[in-house]
């Protein structure tokens, strides 16, 4: 007499039998097979990358990170450069018309 089915030996057999329905299926069933599969795979794979970045949200510490990144000392470089002087309020408007004035008159002269 043959002694029970382990149930490594119930799971590959369930396997098998689930493999072969699936490759008896038309090519139209298998593609929603195979996207309903990515598409479920896809949201876990969401939702664990959501919940890492939360994560990682939640321990971030900020004063670390400015003191990793050197902003302390930024701030202290920062006064030792020096400033530019200021930019003028306004064009010399007239001595730009003036000169395109002179402009107009040497092209007249020329024709």
């Amino acid at each position: 007499m043959r002694s029970p089915l382990t149930s490594n030996e119930v799971k590959s057999v369930w396997t098998k039998k689930f493999i072969k329905k699936v490759q008896d299926q038309p090519e139209r069933v298998k593609k929603i097979i195979l996207w309903s599969v990515m598409a479920v795979l896809g949201m876990a794979l969401l939702v664990l990358w959501i919940l890492n970045v939360k994560s990682h949200f939640r321990n971030f510490n900020k004063e670390k990170f400015f003191e990793d990144a050197g902003v302390s000392n930024l701030k202290e470089n920062l006064k030792s450069v020096p400033s530019f002087p200021p930019a003028p309020s306004s064009f010399p408007l007239e001595s730009i018309k003036a000169e395109l004035e002179k402009l107009d008159n040497l092209k007249d002269q020329e024709q």
